[in-house]
C-alpha cells in the first residue's frame, strides 16, 4: 500500500534548529531525524513540550525559526493541507466526526487530497476485529463508543487515509494493556510491512519498549530560553 512512498534515501522528515514557543515564557528548539519505516519515541517528563513539538511537526502550533523537511523538500513548498495530508496528528482523545462508525471510517475517502476515493469496507472491518471491536460496530453512532473504543476508531481512520507519518500522541493511554498491545503490534506490522513511520509520545513506554526504532529525549535534545 505504502510502497510507492519509499526511495532509496533513509530520512522521511526532519527538523532542523526547529524553535517554537511552549507557553509566553519557554523558547524550545530541536533538531531530529524520523526515518521510512521507524517508530521513534519522544520521551521527557511532563510539560517538556512533547505534545506542543508533535502539533508543530503537523503544522498545527505556529514554527517560531527553523527547517522542516518531508522527503527532502522544505515545508515552505508544501501547502498545509498536503503537509497534514501526509503527517497525521493523533490524539490522546480525538475527536469523531457527526454519524456512524462508518461514516467517520470512510470520512478520508471524501477529502480532496485524499489518495483514494474507494473506501476499503473489509479493511476497516478486519482492523476493528484486530483491535477488539465487532464489526456490527459499524452501523453505531460513533458518539456513544466509550473513550478507548474512539481511540481505536481514530486510529483506524487515520490509518485508512495512509499518511506517511502518524505523530502519536498518548494514544495508548485510555487502553488496557490487551487492547494498548493490540494497538502497537499493529502499527509494528504497518511500519514494518508499509514503509509507514510513526513518532510516538507515551505515558507508559513499556508497552512500546520492543518495537521502538529510536528514541529522543526531549529534555535532552531541546534548547530553553526563559
Amino acid at each position: 500500500m505504502f510502497n510507492d512512498i519509499v526511495n532509496s534515501a533513509t530520512e522521511l522528515l526532519s527538523a532542523i534548529r526547529l524553535s517554537f514557543k511552549l507557553d509566553s515564557a519557554r523558547l524550545l528548539e530541536v533538531s531530529l531525524q524520523v526515518n521510512y519505516s521507524e517508530i521513534v519515541i519522544l520521551s521527557g517528563p511532563s510539560g517538556s513540550g512533547k505534545t506542543t513539538l508533535l502539533r508543530t511537526l503537523a503544522r498545527m502550533h505556529p514554527r517560531i525559526e527553523g527547517i522542516m523537511k518531508l522527503e527532502g523538500k522544505n515545508c515552505m513548498e508544501i501547502p498545509p493541507v498536503k503537509w497534514r495530508r501526509n503527517i497525521s496528528y493523533l490524539s490522546q482523545y480525538p475527536a469523531m466526526l457527526p454519524g456512524t462508525v462508518y461514516d467517520n471510517l470512510f470520512y478520508p475517502c471524501t477529502l480532496a487530497v485524499s489518495r483514494t476515493s474507494d473506501f476499503n469496507k473489509q479493511l476497516a472491518i478486519d482492523l476493528m476485529q484486530e483491535l477488539g471491536i465487532p464489526g456490527e460496530f459499524m452501523l453505531k453512532d460513533a458518539a456513544v463508543l466509550s473513550g478507548g473504543e474512539q481511540a481505536r476508531i481514530a486510529l483506524i481512520r487515520t490509518l485508512l487515509a495512509e499518511p506517511k507519518i502518524i505523530l502519536a500522541d498518548e494514544i495508548t493511554a485510555p487502553l488496557d494493556d490487551k487492547n494498548a498491545y493490540a494497538v502497537v503490534n499493529l502499527l509494528n506490522r504497518w511500519v514494518k510491512g508499509c514503509g509507514l513511520s510513526v513518532i510516538v509520545v507515551a505515558h507508559s513506554p513499556e508497552r512500546w519498549e520492543k518495537v521502538i526504532d529510536r528514541e529522543y529525549n526531549i529534555a535532552e535534545m531541546t534548547e530553553g530560553t526563559e
